[in-house]
């Protein structure tokens, strides 16, 4: 009876640590799928990242863009200006110089 009782107390050993491989298994593919589910999380959340700062960078390059435009239009304008200013003077000169003439030619017969 001592042989008999022994082997029952082994095979609920065996059953007792067969239980306990078997929730630290299962612990482990849920510690498992937790890490691989954060890492999922973590992903999305760079690739969030990823893209907001993509976002930012083209609109700064939009804005310089938008800048560098109103300064060419400011710069072109400035320029028109100048040469209308220019050839306003340029034809009150020849409009000066052209009365100086008829002035002398008008006198001199």
């Amino acid at each position: 009876m001592d042989e008999r009782q022994r082997a029952e107390a082994n095979r609920a050993d065996e059953r007792r640590i067969a239980e306990e491989k078997a929730e630290l298994k299962e612990q482990i593919r849920q510690d498992q799928l937790l890490q691989a589910k954060q890492e999922r999380e973590d992903a999305r959340e760079q690739a969030r990242f990823n893209r907001e700062a993509a976002a930012d960078r083209a609109a700064e390059r939009a804005a310089e863009r938008e800048a560098d435009r109103r300064e060419e239009t400011r710069r072109y304008e400035a320029n028109q200006e100048r040469l209308a200013a220019a050839q306003v003077a340029a034809q009150a000169a020849q409009m000066a110089m052209f009365a100086g003439l008829m002035g002398k030619g008008a006198g001199n017969p």
